[in-house]
């Protein structure tokens, strides 16, 4: 039984009182606060929503006024504010808990939560890191863990769980190429874990349904992504959850929802004969469908009522239909069989929920089975509406609507008496036994939980200082990237030549990996996820530095970046170094950008000897362009219809590209790609070409007096310019990037 706040104010001084005297022990007086916890919505839950409220503004206001001085402090007051300000609000929590106020040291501590990922994110912005973003979300998610474990306030404990579905959402989105991610599952489940025994504990179903709508998050994101990741078998688990609980347990109402959404999608896609099935679910995702299995067993032997037990056996023939629809998707009469079961089991849950609802008077259940019963019936329709005509539409509406009335009145005649719910809360001897031990300690371990979250970010400041500190300063130049990193502030994407892995290179790094040339397919094409690689830096005659060949192997000698793979971060073979972002001033995103965009901007990065490394600075190339000599038009070719702008380096890339042009008086020899390149400029074929370069970067425009533009219908110019490793650049500032049949020959100088 909770108490208002007031109330257990009083209650906590007076056991203190108690155990002065000699009247009751502190342990004793430890199990009397357990068993009357304060009220989490103190004089009422508009109050506590009020309050809540209020510290979400107050911490907008914070943050507001953080961000308007932001550009005018240094790098040290901007770690000075951020964790003074942390730590400020932490101290304000604490105080409440000293005087024992626990809904003002909830909200204290939640603000100060709040603001600790705050400071995860400026201090990202501080030394500018592109670090894989949802590890920013998990680490956030486990500093917030220990303050809903000690407060146990339901607004920390949903906290932690939107903090874990964010980052389990983004840390798998996009990956429909990706198998195997069965222990992130886990992890994300034993992340919930501890949330799901609190609201099963003091019997909070707002909880408990925000946890079993997590279980679909799991399905689409992880599962559901792709056709051989699909699992029935763990998707209609709720089913059986739902059948743990006592009849009419609030908390059984929301794995019951989940559970009744998928079984319905199941069963229509199962009923459709000409779906097709062929994801052996349980080779490439066993543990889950052995959960799953697990699951919906024990519903059917545990089930606290007939309603349960026959919810937790639908689930369990809709898992086997697939099975046997899996096997025998060869048979037409297997198939036909599966399409008539899945249409009877379509119909049984809609009873089912419509006789739950009539046992327990609630009408939410008898809605539901309702609803089954008429998308059944539309579904069903979509199948035979071009036989029928219209009137046959026509009289098929009407025996909808004639079936809803009746089922109308079938609810005011036969529902019974509601049973009265039944809360009972869940106390495990072992969840008991910790949380006599822990309760003595909660304070301490609260003090040392904010003390944890002010070194993490002590932490990230030291670690990320120490290239610039100490680390070896070099300049490399930027290049155009698409961004797909959430908004976290003005901020210049860069991306660097050295940072994508050539298909040469991919068949060396997979013969260090030890990856057999009769690998399949997925393994041959893409490295591991986040397997670490070695990049040598090259100096370059104009003081620049650019990567060498990709290594596993860490470089005895020299200069070096240590970067990870990964499909996550911006798809394909990729690597990350973490400089992969400049925080700038608002207003002045774009013009870098367009910088960027044109190779006109130098970056300087600091380099450890470990090869970690830092961003410095980004900086404009001011060498102007000057025309250039040493280039010319190859005649008597053609492109042989390029999509883009290409740089063709070898005699491979030219026979893929080019070819001889019809009815040519003149043919050139093809280049000699040991001293020249071939760009195909696409749309240009007769306009006049200028080739400029400022020692770095060349950059080919057209001449057009008239539109100074591309037409559509033109061919594509072909120019022969030296190959000296600038990286070429079009009008429209767009890189020009060599074509796919170069990658295996490209050499070092052109990376």
């Amino acid at each position: 039984m909770s108490l208002p706040e007031r109330i257990r104010t009083w209650l906590n001084e007076e056991t203190t009182v108690w155990a002065r005297e000699g009247l009751i022990g502190e342990a004793q007086r430890e199990r009397i606060l357990a068993r009357y916890p304060a009220d989490e919505a103190g004089s009422g839950r508009l109050t506590f929503a009020l309050r809540t409220l209020a510290v979400l503004v107050l911490f907008a206001a914070v943050v507001l006024v953080i961000s308007h001085n932001w550009d005018d402090l240094s790098r040290t007051g901007r770690m000075v504010t951020v964790i003074s300000v942390l730590v400020a609000v932490q101290g304000i929590g604490i105080s409440y808990l000293l005087r024992s106020r626990p809904q003002g040291a909830a909200l204290g501590l939640f603000a100060s939560c709040l603001l600790y990922g705050a400071a995860i994110g400026l201090t990202g912005q501080i030394f500018h890191l592109d670090a894989h973003q949802p590890d920013a979300y998990l680490a956030w998610c486990l500093g917030v863990l220990p303050f809903a474990l000690l407060l146990d306030y339901t607004l920390l404990h949903l906290l932690v769980i939107g903090l874990a579905s964010i980052w389990f959402v983004s840390e798998n989105q996009m990956q429909w190429w990706r198998t195997g991610n069965e222990l992130e599952v886990l992890f994300y489940a034993l992340l919930l874990t501890p949330s799901a025994i609190a609201g099963y504990r003091r019997s909070r179903p707002i909880i408990i349904g925000v946890i079993a709508f997590c279980w679909p998050i799991i399905v689409m994101v992880a599962i559901g992504s792709s056709p051989k990741d699909f699992n029935p078998v763990f998707l209609v688990a709720p089913l059986a959850i739902a059948a743990l609980h006592q009849p009419g347990d609030p908390r059984s109402r929301g794995w019951r929802v989940v559970g009744v959404i998928s079984a319905t999608i199941l069963c229509i896609v199962l009923g459709q004969p000409s779906a097709s099935f062929n994801s052996n679910f349980w080779t490439y995702t066993p543990i889950l469908t052995a959960i799953g299995t697990l699951i919906i067993g024990w519903g059917i032997l545990k089930a606290r009522d007939s309603h349960g037990k026959l919810g937790a056996i639908l689930a369990a023939s809709i898992g086997s239909l697939f099975v046997l629809r899996e096997l025998g998707n060869s048979s037409a009469l297997v198939v036909t069989l599966c399409v008539v079961a899945a249409n009877l089991l379509t119909l049984a849950l809609a009873i089912a929920q419509m006789r739950l609802g009539l046992a327990e008077g609630r009408l939410r259940p008898y809605v539901y089975g309702s609803l089954v019963f008429i998308i059944w019936l539309i579904v069903r329709y979509t199948d035979i509406e071009k036989e029928i005509g219209m009137l046959g539409m026509a009289a098929f509406f009407a025996v909808i609507s004639a079936g809803l009335f009746f089922l109308a009145r079938l609810w005011r005649s036969l529902a019974e008496k509601p049973v009265a719910e039944r809360m009972a809360d869940f106390h495990p001897a072992w969840v008991e036994t910790l949380a006599d031990k822990v309760r003595p300690l909660s304070r301490r371990l609260l003090v040392a939980a904010c003390v944890a979250q002010v070194a993490v970010i002590g932490y990230m400041v030291w670690n990320h200082l120490q290239p610039l500190r100490y680390g070896e300063r070099i300049v490399v130049r930027a290049e155009p990237v698409d961004p797909r990193d959430m908004l976290k502030g003005e901020y210049v994407i860069l991306g660097y030549d050295f940072a994508r892995i050539s298909d040469k290179d991919l068949k060396v790094l997979n013969a260090q990996l030890g990856s057999p040339d009769d690998a399949d397919e997925d393994t041959r094409k893409w490295l591991p996820e986040d397997t670490t690689v070695f990049v040598p830096l090259v100096k370059k005659t104009n003081g620049e530095w650019t990567g060498g060949k990709p290594t596993l192997v860490r470089p005895s000698e020299g200069l070096y970046l240590q970067g990870l793979t990964g499909y996550r971060w911006r798809g394909g073979n990729e690597l990350r170094f973490g400089i992969e972002a400049y925080y700038v001033e608002e207003g002045k995103g774009a013009a870098w950008e367009k910088l960027r965009n044109t190779g006109l901007l130098k970056v300087t990065i600091a380099v450890l000897p470990n090869g970690k490394a830092g961003l410095v600075s980004i900086d404009a190339d001011t060498t102007p362009f000057k025309e250039i000599t040493g280039w010319r038009t190859l005649t008597g070719w053609q492109s042989s219809g390029s999509w883009r702008d290409e740089v063709v380096l070898t005699t491979k890339g030219f026979e893929n590209n080019v070819r001889k042009a019809k009815d040519a008086a003149i043919v050139d020899p093809m280049p000699d790609f040991s001293k020249e390149r071939l760009v195909i400029l696409k749309d240009t074929e007769g306009l006049p070409i200028k080739v400029e370069s400022n020692g770095t970067c060349i950059r080919i425009q057209t001449v057009d007096p008239k539109k100074n533009q591309r037409q559509e219908d033109k061919g594509s110019a072909l120019v022969v310019i030296p190959r000296d490793g600038q990286n070429i650049y079009n009008a429209q500032g767009a890189r020009i990037r060599t074509d796919n049949g170069d990658r295996d020959e490209t050499d070092d100088s052109e990376r």
